[in-house]
């Protein structure tokens, strides 16, 4: 993604629960069935934005590290919320 002069890589996928996927219909085909079993609570779009520094790899790689320290607090937040 451009925004002026600046390249951006923008990442992103669909949490339900503690399952991720990114694939939106994926995604609500869960949330349906989870509904129609009586489950309740909603989804998220996690979303990942950095600027590209270097190569396009590079970037792709510092931003999965990233993703990677990230993942086990929105699923511990989750379950914190949930309690």
């Amino acid at each position: 993604v451009q925004s002026g002069n600046q390249k951006n890589l923008v990442l992103y996928w669909y949490m339900l629960d503690e399952s991720f996927t990114e694939d939106y219909f994926t995604q609500q085909f869960r949330w349906v069935i989870r509904q129609a079993m009586g489950h309740r609570g909603g989804g998220a779009l996690i979303r990942v934005i950095t600027p590209l520094h270097g190569t396009e790899e590079e970037t792709l790689k510092r931003a999965k590290a990233f993703i990677q320290e990230l993942l086990p607090h929105l699923t511990e937040e989750k379950r914190i919320r949930s309690t």
